[in-house]
């Protein structure tokens, strides 16, 4: 069930990003063709996605750390519950 919702969230994540960036990668005109110019839109182009990578790295954590904190709240409820069961079955004793 974990394994589940992180390939889903996981998924989510990538899907995202590739959609968002698709529209936001910068673009040079056909008469920008100066080599400085070339050379300033190669490098914009490397810190976007180096950025981009970033962006994708920090939603992974986040995805990781929900799935962490949800594991942890089903291990709290588990033993909640099995304490509970306990304490009936002690009860009737």
């Amino acid at each position: 069930m974990i394994f589940k919702l992180f390939c889903v969230a996981l998924f989510g994540v990538v899907f995202f990003q590739s959609t968002t960036s698709l529209s936001t990668v910068p673009m040079t005109t056909a008469h920008q063709n100066d080599e400085t110019i070339v050379k300033k839109h190669k490098f914009d182009e490397c810190q976007f996605k180096r950025q981009e990578l970033i962006q994708v790295i920090n939603d992974i954590d986040f995805v990781f750390s929900l799935l962490r904190d949800y594991y942890i709240q089903a291990l709290i409820d588990e033993i909640i519950v099995a304490c509970r069961e306990e304490t009936i079955k002690l009860k009737k004793n």
